[in-house]
């Protein structure tokens, strides 16, 4: 990467503190994100995409805790901002779309005070201009009839014109990086479609960069320029988009990919066997070595370091192979 970096995540550790004991959500997740650039994080519900997301915003409320690691933007770490600063930060700097639009917006204020007070608690502008740029968020999102949207209430638009509302939301200030986790959730495949276009031009429009948070391959394959697979709050595998798909180097994203249809139905779905680690009680040795056909004696002995295969092609695995030979060990 030689781009200006936008967003660097250092070392990121995450826990809850339950009556059974301490989740361990978030275990040492790192990356560097570039202006422009869409990183998507993926990987099987649970594993720790949705709390790495909130954490970036420190949004994470007990009894989750962050307990270590650094959030840098603008040269600033944000988990060590005071509230007024971070205030300042959320939506002026970075901004985020969430999954369920229906309950992060007010269902009792219309839309267009919604969108107008994002603008009004970061700007210094009067009414009208405050009106008229809400307007123009509307329109530039792809909403009909923006002057009806704005005096309507959530209840009264479509899922697909709710997380349009949010984007608008989340783009009012023009922020440096924009997190969307699982944005088209619920949407029909076509409004998804529509989704993601309105993401990527914006993006294109603004330079700004999105982290994005799915559990669908397809949608990273069309959208992301980079991809961190994670498992058990950790990243397993983090490449660019065209790597990740082509020379897939950990057996847990070699067995994503395979459990996925494909065009023609020649293959036959190959589900990930087993299941997650418990969360409370984590292993000291590779995560996935229970469920992984290649698994050997140090899998099971020591925890893999994510380390580099190739040029920007980081897996944490003892034993990374080409896709060919995963492909032999899945079948």
């Amino acid at each position: 990467m030689s781009g200006v970096v936008a967003l660097r995540v250092d070392d990121l550790h995450v826990v809850f503190k339950t009556p059974a004991g301490i989740v361990q959500a978030v275990n040492g997740v790192s990356f560097t994100l570039e202006a422009g650039r869409t990183l998507g994080i993926v990987g099987e519900s649970g594993c720790g995409k949705s709390v790495t997301a909130l954490s970036m915003l420190r949004l994470i409320e007990p009894p989750g805790t962050i307990t270590r690691g650094k959030v840098r933007l603008n040269g600033h770490n944000l988990l060590d901002l005071g509230n007024e600063q971070l205030r300042r930060v959320r939506g002026a700097e970075m901004a985020m779309v969430f999954q369920d639009p229906m309950t992060s917006l007010n269902p009792v204020l219309t839309i267009g005070k919604q969108v107008s007070e994002v603008i009004s608690s970061h700007l210094n502008l009067s009414r009208m201009e405050t009106r008229d740029k809400t307007l123009a968020l509307l329109t530039k999102v792809g909403l009909p009839n923006p002057g009806k949207i704005y005096n309507r209430l959530p209840f009264q638009l479509s899922g697909g014109q709710r997380q349009r509302v949010m984007i608008a939301m989340a783009l009012a200030l023009k922020p440096r990086v924009l997190i969307a986790d699982e944005p088209t959730t619920a949407l029909d495949v076509t409004v998804q479609a529509q989704i993601l276009a309105e993401l990527n031009r914006l993006k294109r429009e603004f330079n700004t960069a999105i982290v994005l948070i799915t559990h669908d391959l397809g949608i990273v394959a069309g959208m992301a320029d980079e991809v961190a697979v994670m498992y058990a709050g950790s990243i397993v595998e983090q490449a660019s988009a065209v790597d990740i798909f082509e020379n897939p180097g950990h057996p847990y994203t070699c067995a994503l990919l395979y459990s996925i249809p494909r065009l023609g139905g020649a293959d036959k779905l190959k589900p990930v066997p087993g299941q997650p680690p418990d969360p409370l009680e984590l292993p000291g040795h590779c995560a996935f070595a229970p469920r992984c056909p290649g698994a050997g004696k140090q899998c099971r002995q020591k925890k893999p370091r994510l380390e580099p295969i190739s040029t920007g092609h980081m897996v944490a695995c003892h034993h990374p192979v080409a896709r060919q030979a995963q492909r032999a060990i899945l079948i």
